[in-house]
């Protein structure tokens, strides 16, 4: 199983609100030069385009982060990842049984992004917040203590 140095988690309501939280998030690290793999039980490659046009920024940074696999995974592209394995920030998102598949598939790495689908994982949202130090929301990564008090 996978160790990650930072434990970040998030919950989303749509593909959707989704993309929109990891956005910002994915555009500064981008930015910085990190590689950023996504591996998502749905496809989002449409939210991504749509939300990306709304973005300021070069069409070369565009182009990278469009390319961080907006596509729905599947077991050859989860395979190709940790065989080829060079990204120091994975977001894995959907249900909790697909994260924590994937998670089982993944060698350590610096940042692994778990995200929720909220409604299939109301009822364990709390056990997920106790496993994780941060959460992700629209307006950045927050400590979940500072969060929920």
């Amino acid at each position: 199983m996978y160790s990650s140095s930072e434990k970040i988690c998030s919950f989303y309501a749509s593909g959707l609100h989704l993309t929109t939280i990891l956005m910002q998030y994915i555009y500064e690290k981008t930015k910085e030069g990190r590689k950023i793999s996504n591996i998502l039980e749905i496809d989002l490659l449409n939210e991504a385009e749509s939300i990306l046009d709304l973005f300021n920024c070069k069409q070369a940074l565009k182009s990278d982060i469009k390319n961080i696999g907006w596509n729905k995974a599947n077991n050859d592209s989860i395979k190709k990842l940790t065989e080829a394995y060079n990204e120091d920030i994975i977001i894995i998102a959907g249900s909790q049984k697909f994260v924590e598949n994937v998670k089982e598939k993944l060698p350590n790495t610096k940042t692994i992004i778990d995200c929720y689908e909220l409604l299939e994982n109301a009822d364990d949202a709390i056990d997920v917040l106790n496993n994780h130090d941060y959460i992700l929301m629209t307006d950045g990564i927050k400590k979940i203590n500072e969060v929920f008090k």
